[in-house]
């Protein structure tokens, strides 16, 4: 079958649950979000109130697809900082653009 119109066969996405110090962790250069000073205060104290909700998935290079704002201000954070621990989702292959895409937009179920 032609998955999206492509012939191209893809194998399936396994997800791994694991840790990683947030300075381990880099950005996905394609990340189109982005977040204000506001909007990064209020996050970092619901981390503080609540712990963490979500996990930030990454790629098996520890590229982050999904949770750039998340792991940012965390590693700012004067609380939390770069070697704090966070909850991943490792992706078993590297994503394309039009996946990762999708990843972040449905999540990571």
């Amino acid at each position: 079958p032609k998955p999206n119109g492509h012939n191209v066969a893809r194998a399936t996405i396994v997800w791994k649950n694991a840790t990683r110090k947030l300075s381990d962790l880099s950005d996905w250069s394609e990340n189109p979000a982005t977040i204000n000073k506001e909007q990064g205060a209020r996050l970092e104290s619901s981390f503080a109130e609540f712990g963490q909700v979500s996990t930030i998935a990454i790629d098996p290079a520890n590229e982050i697809i999904d949770g750039h704002q998340r792991a940012h201000v965390l590693a700012l954070s004067q609380k939390f900082g770069p070697d704090y621990r966070v909850d991943v989702r490792i992706a078993s292959r590297k994503l394309k653009c039009a996946a990762a895409r999708s990843v972040t937009t449905t999540g990571t179920k």
